[in-house]
């Protein structure tokens, strides 16, 4: 989500390709922002978690047999909306960095009119969105693991009603 809130801001928008799963068109930021998320999962143990869960589910809900309670969906809609608020929280840096970049060249631009700035925009705008971006991946792991572990805990809790 982060990815895709990003992308046009940091001048990603232009150069799309081909997702091969999918054939779909999607961002580059994109791409690389679901294919790091694929090994993340892998990496931090996920994989087993939700194949234990699959497994404790044939037993405990038998198929055909799926009861939800209201307050369980209340709280399936709630994880739905931790998915934009994760990805507002792990943006959040870079967007300010884009607007404060934005600003200033705008600034540069109106102070001396003959500088053509929007020559520079895409390029400066590009590199110090790597750079933060980059940065910013050392934080990733943490956060895929704070936000998995309500998820988690909810198919437990689907599991066990």
């Amino acid at each position: 989500m982060a990815a895709q809130m990003i992308s046009l801001q940091a001048g990603y928008s232009f150069a799309t390709t081909i997702d091969p799963t999918s054939g779909a068109d999607s961002g580059i930021l994109l791409s690389v922002a679901q294919l790091s998320a694929g090994l993340l999962f892998f990496a931090t143990g996920m994989d087993r978690q939700i194949l234990l869960a699959f497994a404790q589910s044939l037993t405990s809900q038998p198929p055909g047999h799926f009861m939800v309670s209201p307050s369980m969906v209340n709280r399936l809609i709630e994880m739905g909306a931790s998915v934009f608020t994760t990805g507002l929280r792990l943006i959040l840096p870079l967007l300010g960095l884009l607007l404060m970049v934005e600003i200033s060249l705008a600034l540069l631009g109106r102070l001396n009119s003959q500088l053509h700035v929007m020559m520079l925009a895409f390029p400066i705008k590009m590199l110090l969105s790597l750079l933060l971006i980059a940065w910013l991946v050392l934080i990733f792991p943490r956060v895929f693991a704070q936000s998995s572990k309500p998820v988690l805990q909810l198919i437990r809790t689907l599991l066990s009603a």
